[in-house]
């Protein structure tokens, strides 16, 4: 991809060779990526607050800060509106009640959800180990995301000191009642008597409108940084431009772990890539019920491997292309076109697929039904299927519950149909203890034989008192073994997984491993980890695994090894992982990971591999 004037495929293949991206190097990929960010930052300076027309001025999608009380349920009455430029997060202030469950809480009278990774700020903005019950009787400010039913989904919830209460957000719809303004916001119905102070801090012309936000699913709360993008630049009163681009440098070290055969192996075994990928994505919503997106990307990489030979390429695709019908009939949301099937763990699948969804929900359950396929650019065996996913959850969203069925016939041949039924659980156990729960069962054809079997992963994170935030978690995953004789009992993932969650720090990582990164098949996972915050925004962690086949094969399902074990020992070795993620600033933020893989027996004279992968992003 180009790089905003670099030629990056002009890299001295010195750089190539060793095992360090040289500082110059890495000075240069950081200017182009922190250049925009001293540009924006001088774009969003703030003039001094006036006293202007609000109101004669104010369109939906522009962005206010009303003060005011709540008078009745939803019915918020304005004493003052400030039109701001939009935010990352949605802001709530105001007294912090007791909600139905120990994680939950009440401010303005919506629901606030509360899970591990909420963080609690004191009055000096310093991290503390609140919980909703010491919130109590306080003046509270809630930064999130509006979830569905109006609950509101908290990344950050901090103690203030007495005042007035307030509600930041988008306006959603604007109405004249009673010779009165009213907004929609949040949720609120938010009365504006023609009395009211209006303020804008900078010229009316310069305050930006956003597209709607789409609500999280229960499945879905934390939205990955792989797929969350800027606020956005306003084409229209309804269509809004976002943008990311992203630079990576990631250097694999001996992934046939044979450094002493190197003669009789593949001599490009150690390489280093270089890439930048652009992404552009523009959404428009006419009204509140219909929304379409497209999502499109292109990535330059230019890869160096250890013999002196490089390569460059540079492709563009589609990402998601979709339009979404809420409510077309009793209470059922349409989508249709290549959409983006995720789930938070992204154990069962994280994959854009060419289809139709539909979309119910009742007061304590969420359904979502799908047909799909892969029209372009995926796999041959992906194109080839037909995919129909039956997902049902509970409506708690904190404390998430589900069970499901994925069936996938792959259109002929002897390997033709398999299809995922199972269970699933994850969220907090209290204060301090979360855990997951993923057991799945397998039924189909492999080989023109039948297939009976099953896969599981149990964790535990442990939060420790303290400011820093440490966190410890535990996990074990099994995927069985096919032992000759009968139906076929070996396990494999759904094929549309990436293993990709976030664990005990603020970045996801690939939780069985970031450098070996099997699929769940034939094989046992015990891993160990711990993470920190060592600032407010930055996070350190830790993982180790230990790896170990259930039935000695020469086989490994979809690992980054290019090698395969000898199959005389079930032993795998084990890997660790350090991930440092830095999230300081709304618009970018940076994650370097770097692991270590040790073979075990199964691998006779195996020799260690190691990974190293930066990556900066910046958001438009």
């Amino acid at each position: 991809m180009m790089c905003f004037g670099r030629d990056l495929s002009a890299a001295p293949r010195s750089w190539l060779r060793r095992r360090v991206v040289p500082a110059r190097r890495m000075a240069a990929i950081l200017l182009v990526v922190l250049s925009p960010v001293s540009a924006f930052g001088a774009a969003e300076g703030n003039s001094d607050p006036r006293d202007v027309d609000v109101l004669s001025n104010l369109r939906v999608g522009h962005w206010v800060e009303v003060r005011g009380e709540l008078t009745r349920p939803d019915l918020f009455l304005a004493d003052r509106v400030a039109i701001i430029k939009p935010k990352p997060e949605s802001r709530l202030w105001g007294i912090a009640a007791p909600g139905e469950l120990a994680d939950s809480m009440m401010v303005l009278g919506r629901k606030v959800q509360i899970d591990d990774r909420t963080q609690w700020l004191d009055r000096e903005k310093e991290t503390r180990d609140h919980t909703a019950g010491s919130a109590r009787d306080h003046r509270v400010r809630v930064s999130g995301h509006l979830g569905v039913r109006g609950r509101f989904l908290a990344e950050t919830i901090e103690i203030r000191d007495p005042g007035t209460s307030r509600i930041l957000g988008r306006v959603d719809a604007i109405s004249t009642r009673n010779g009165a303004t009213q907004l929609k916001i949040l949720g609120f119905d938010v009365q504006v008597p023609s009395t009211v102070k209006q303020r804008a801090s900078a010229a009316l012309e310069d305050f930006d409108r956003t597209s709607p936000t789409p609500l999280r699913s229960p499945s879905s709360k934390t939205v990955d940084a792989d797929d969350l993008l800027g606020d956005g630049y306003s084409l229209s009163r309804s269509a809004t431009l976002r943008l990311r681009q992203d630079i990576s440098i990631n250097s694999q070290r001996n992934f046939e772990i044979d450094r002493r055969n190197d003669r009789d192996v593949d001599e490009n075994d150690d390489r280093d890539d270089g890439a930048h990928n652009l992404r552009f994505q523009l959404i428009w919503a006419p009204n509140a019920r219909t929304t379409a997106l497209v999502d499109a990307r292109h990535r330059w990489r230019r890869r160096e491997l250890d013999q002196g030979v490089g390569e460059t390429s540079s492709s563009t695709r589609l990402g998601e292309a979709w339009l979404l019908f809420r409510d077309i009939g009793f209470g059922i949301d349409l989508q249709v076109g290549r959409q983006d099937f995720d789930e938070s763990r992204e154990w069962l699948f994280d994959q854009n697929l060419d289809g139709i969804r539909l979309f119910r929900q009742t007061q304590n359950l969420h359904f979502e039904l799908g047909l799909t396929t892969t029209l372009s650019d995926g796999s041959r065996r992906n194109q080839s299927a037909v995919n129909t996913t039956l997902y049902v959850s509970n409506r708690h969203g904190a404390r998430h519950l589900a069970s499901y069925l994925i069936n996938r016939n792959f259109g002929g041949g002897r390997d033709t149909t398999q299809t995922h039924y199972g269970v699933r659980a994850f969220g907090p156990l209290n204060q301090r203890l979360s855990g997951w729960a993923e057991l799945s069962g397998l039924a189909g054809t492999r080989n023109g034989t039948s297939v009976s079997a099953w896969g599981g992963d149990l964790g535990l994170r442990v939060k420790t008192l303290g400011q820093r935030r440490t966190t410890l978690s535990f996990s074990y995953a099994l995927g069985s073994g096919d032992r000759a004789g009968g139906k076929n009992t070996e396990f494999v993932q759904t094929g549309l997984q990436d293993n990709d969650g976030r664990l005990s720090g603020l970045s996801s990582v690939r939780y069985y491993g970031e450098l070996f990164d099997p699929e769940l098949s034939n094989i046992s996972i015990a891993s160990l980890g711990i993470g920190t915050r060592i600032f407010k925004k930055t996070s350190v962690e830790l993982q180790g695994h230990l790896y170990r086949q259930g039935v000695a094969s020469t086989r490994l399902r979809n690992t980054n090894l290019d090698r395969n074990p000898l199959g005389e020992s079930r032993d795998l070795g084990w890997e660790i992982d350090a991930v440092l993620a830095l999230r300081q600033f709304a618009r970018w933020d940076i994650e370097f990971v770097a692991a270590h893989f040790s073979p075990g027996s199964a691998f006779p004279q195996g020799d260690d591999a190691q990974l190293a992968r930066l990556q900066v992003r910046f958001r438009y």
